[in-house]
């Protein structure tokens, strides 16, 4: 089940939630940062993500950017038998 998750994000997703979990342990195991401080990172983050995703949405030009585009690994000729 994992990789058909993991499979269906977009790279931008991917990233944006390695980030979050980074903010959020660099924010429990620090004793200096009060919870706060925590709850207002994670609700600012998550602010930015809605923004970006719902911009993506709305302009294909954004979604190029966010998502990227897709480029064909694999290109197939066709040969008609005649050289």
């Amino acid at each position: 089940m994992g990789k058909k998750i993991i499979s269906h994000i977009s790279p931008f997703t991917f990233i944006a939630s390695i980030v979050l979990g980074e903010l959020l342990r660099n924010a429990l195991y620090d004793q200096k940062i009060g919870g706060g401080y925590i709850i207002y990172t994670v609700c600012l983050w998550g602010i930015l993500l809605f923004i970006v995703e719902y911009l993506g949405q709305k302009s294909l030009f954004l979604q190029g950017i966010f998502d990227g585009k897709p480029v064909a690994l694999i290109k197939m000729e066709i040969s008609t038998g005649y050289n």
